[in-house]
């Protein structure tokens, strides 16, 4: 009896020990391959970074852009001594920020505004976009066939920053600074200016903002000429702003709407030399009277004095000689 009720006890206490020895293996297997697993990922992503950093890039320029939305203009901050301007933020307008490249890579750094009306934002954003895909163009054009880059190729950038203009609440004026330098003794500047009709999603071309549009250009013209006369003093070149201020579309394309009337932005070299830098003109609703400007774009305007002054001297017209030489022209 004493030998049979041990046997079964034997082999209760064989059957615990097994038991546990298994468990205790199962336990110490998880983490084991989890751990196994993690060696075999980290692996496997230095070995993709590795070929990463080995494989020259197809197109340096066409880095990943980080795209940030800013919506509310922050409490102004004070910039370090020499750090770049900020892009100003307008109440309820969005700022929208395209940058990438740097570390000896060309720099591309591009803001525009985003008003929530779709029209509008998706036309400022295929502005934007081809400004970036020309830069990207030449970035790409200025490396050799065999890779080689220019010396000053880790300092080439792209900056654009804009203002707003309103004329009215429904009507907005952006003016938009890109500079950009791929080399040489300076960068280059282009000032590009786009009105629109919030309310309509349209875009507003010269003819949309005055009655007689030929008129305007006239107007422009004369008034521009003795402006920037006076104003460029010893920089004046007469003939420079002779065929920059001709009365032709091409001269005045660059309009900022204004309540009071128009800012007319001209491109460095078109009416002087860099040194000068690029020249604005203001002309008020009075001075544009004659051509009609639109009551749609100036609510203002009925209430707008009819007499206009040229700038500086008391004049309600353009001098004589330029009446002259307008009414041949028409």
């Amino acid at each position: 009896m004493q030998r049979t009720a041990f046997f079964p006890l034997t082999l209760v206490v064989i059957l615990l020990a097994a038991l546990c020895f298994t468990v205790a293996r199962v336990d110490a297997a998880a983490p084991a391959k989890a751990a196994g697993e993690a060696r075999a990922a980290a692996s496997e992503a230095a070995k993709a970074d590795a070929q990463a950093q080995n494989a020259a890039p197809a197109d340096e320029a066409s880095v990943s852009r980080i795209e940030s939305i800013a919506q509310d203009s922050p409490a102004a901050a004070p910039e370090p001594e020499n750090a770049a301007p900020e892009q100003t933020i307008y109440p309820g307008v969005q700022n929208v920020h395209l940058q990438s490249g740097g570390d000896g890579t060309p720099k591309l750094s591009l803001n525009y505004p985003a008003f929530r009306v779709k029209a509008v934002d998706d036309d400022i954003r295929a502005w934007a976009d081809s400004v970036i895909q020309s830069y990207e163009e030449e970035v790409r054009g200025s490396i050799g066939p065999d890779g080689e880059k220019p010396g000053s190729y880790g300092v080439w950038d792209l900056t654009g920053m804009y203002s707003l203009e309103r004329p009215s609440p429904k009507v907005v004026s952006i003016i938009f600074n890109v500079y950009s330098y791929t080399g040489g003794a300076h960068g280059n500047l282009v000032i590009t200016c786009r009105n629109y009709d919030l309310a309509s999603g349209k875009r507003l071309e010269f003819a949309d903002l005055f009655k007689d549009p030929e008129k305007a250009l006239e107007l422009m013209s004369a008034f521009a000429r003795q402006s920037l006369t006076r104003s460029l003093g010893e920089e004046s070149d007469e003939e420079m702003i002779r065929e920059g201020t001709a009365p032709e579309m091409r001269n005045f394309g660059e309009l900022a709407l204004t309540p009071a009337g128009v800012t007319i932005q001209f491109q460095p070299y078109q009416v002087g030399p860099w040194s000068a830098g690029p020249q604005q003109v203001e002309m008020s609703l009075a001075d544009l009277a004659a051509a009609g400007p639109e009551a749609a774009v100036w609510p203002d305007v009925a209430a707008a004095p009819k007499a206009g002054k040229a700038p500086g001297d008391g004049a309600a017209t353009p001098p004589a000689k330029d009446r002259e030489n307008a009414e041949k022209r028409r």
